[in-house]
């Protein structure tokens, strides 16, 4: 026994030599990241550029909506950080956001978002001058030019893939090496045109280590851009890659690189990612049984929250069996139990209004309620018409 487990062995370790010694003469690949399963997931924020506490409360708030998240359900919002000594290094253990990434008026010297994988842009920011949702990443006026301080790295060594949405820098006076990203290797989704960025006069930034070949979030070796697109075989041309031959292909369902063919070994995964393995969606809560004819309940079965399969929705939502998700408010003609289920109302289902006037321009308000809170006056004005 001993003697057939020193072959084994020794024929493992010879196929781990030839795998690593067939690789072409040059040839380097060493992607900037690891794979791990979700830890904590944390709803994002949709301020924008608002902001209603004073200078310190804001950072506060900031540092208790994000601290310990790994995954952020929503827009990672970093805005008026105006103290260049405040710690922002709670965003380090994010890994994914589903909706935009918003930098403003942050004017620490480095954000240490070093772990981000894939910016999802389910839901994208919209520039007030602009009107017209579109950003997935917007990063601008980070830096005070009379006072010489200001954002001059990212940290985004490890972001392999934004799903959907542009990117845009202006007015960072003192960031550097973005204008050396191969954004097209990034961004999924069809680019209008290369990504504005207004950064720091050229010459006044370090230059990339020569093994990043010229791409890179900063001056290090551990600081290069890792391309998992552009520098892939024409066979992996649909999905990502993990080494230039025809078969370093990524499994088509992953997201931002993988370190293997498998759907296991993905760094994020383009739709729902079940446990580790990456999936095009969340096993369901029935089965059919064909030769019964009935469904039964599926032991496996997930619900589906934002890009996660999980086996218990979050406190704060409701639990929808008839579609297997986790949902803010329950579909039409159905109702939340005292359990936080979705079922079916026997009736019209409740609809709590607010008192008031009744007229004719808000009648409308009322429509299918079946409480009302405080008292109502209907008018006459709701019969006779509204005239102004």
């Amino acid at each position: 026994m001993k003697f057939l487990y020193a072959i084994v062995t020794c024929l493992y370790f010879a196929a781990v030599f030839m795998a690593v010694t067939s690789q072409p003469s040059g040839y380097k690949w060493t992607p900037n990241f690891h794979r791990e399963l979700n830890k904590q997931i944390c709803p994002g924020t949709n301020k924008k550029l608002s902001r209603k506490a004073g200078e310190r409360d804001h950072y506060e708030l900031l540092r208790k909506q994000f601290e310990n998240c790994t995954f952020v359900n929503g827009n990672l919002e970093l805005t008026f950080v105006e103290n260049a000594n405040w710690d922002l290094s709670f965003l380090q253990n994010i890994r994914e956001v589903t909706g935009y990434v918003l930098i403003v008026f942050v004017f620490t010297e480095h954000i240490p978002l070093n772990n981000l994988q894939i910016i999802r842009g389910q839901t994208l920011y919209s520039h007030p001058d602009d009107g017209v949702g579109k950003y997935s990443l917007y990063v601008a006026k980070n830096g005070d030019v009379g006072s010489n301080v200001g954002l001059r790295s990212l940290g985004l060594e490890k972001l392999g893939e934004i799903l959907n949405g542009e990117v845009a820098f202006i007015n960072n006076p003192y960031l550097c090496h973005v204008d050396t990203i191969a954004w097209d290797d990034l961004i999924t989704g069809p680019m209008r045109g290369p990504p504005q960025i207004d950064i720091a006069a050229p010459g006044s930034c370090a230059a990339c280590h020569p093994d990043c070949n010229g791409h890179c979030w900063g001056p290090r070796k551990t600081q290069c851009q890792s391309l998992t697109k552009l520098n892939c075989a024409e066979q992996c041309r649909r999905g990502r890659c993990y080494g230039p031959n025809a078969l370093d292909c990524c499994h088509q369902s992953c997201a931002a690189g993988c370190s293997g063919p498998l759907d296991t070994d993905c760094y994020a995964c383009r739709n729902f990612n079940n446990s580790g393995t990456c999936v095009d969606k969340c096993p369901p809560l029935e089965i059919y049984i064909p030769n019964e004819f009935k469904l039964s309940s599926n032991p496996y079965g997930k619900y589906t929250y934002g890009s996660t399969c999980i086996n218990e929705c979050p406190a704060h939502l409701l639990k929808d069996r008839s579609h297997g998700a986790c949902v803010r408010e329950c579909s039409p003609g159905y109702m939340a139990d005292d359990g936080n289920f979705c079922v079916s109302c026997i009736g019209p289902c409740p609809k709590a209004c607010d008192g008031g006037e009744v007229t004719a321009a808000n009648i409308e308000q009322f429509r299918d309620c079946t409480v009302i809170n405080g008292v109502i006056n209907i008018l006459d004005k709701a019969f006779k018409g509204y005239v102004e």
